[in-house]
């Protein structure tokens, strides 16, 4: 339980930041379809590109063997590729998102 060793200054100040924050948004978003959206974008590209990669470079470190990874480099490749991608991915959903609630404003 990691929010018990936190220093209580940092935990109640993220704490209350994040609250403030999703109350600016709650009044500030009128639909609640664009809430969705960045919860989307947040889980989809962590669920299906960045935590692959992340958890497969993990058990290689953790697990593999020096010959193993010599004979994995494409694998490895490949995870940091999807990391990249799943990065470039959630980007792209979170600025479709900002230009969309940019739009409502400007009506």
């Amino acid at each position: 339980m990691a929010y018990k060793e936190m220093n209580y200054v940092v935990y109640f100040t993220a704490t209350i930041s994040m609250y403030v924050l999703e109350m600016t948004g709650a009044i500030l978003i009128t639909d609640i379809g664009l809430i969705f959206e960045f919860v989307s974008a947040i889980s989809i590209s962590c669920l299906a590109f960045i935590f692959p990669g992340v958890f497969y470079l993990m058990a290689e470190r953790k697990y593999g063997t020096v010959f193993s990874r010599e004979e994995n480099k494409n694998v490895r490749r490949e995870a940091i590729a999807f990391i990249i991608l799943g990065i470039f991915a959630f980007l792209l959903q979170i600025a479709s998102n900002i230009i969309e609630i940019v739009e409502d404003f400007e009506e």
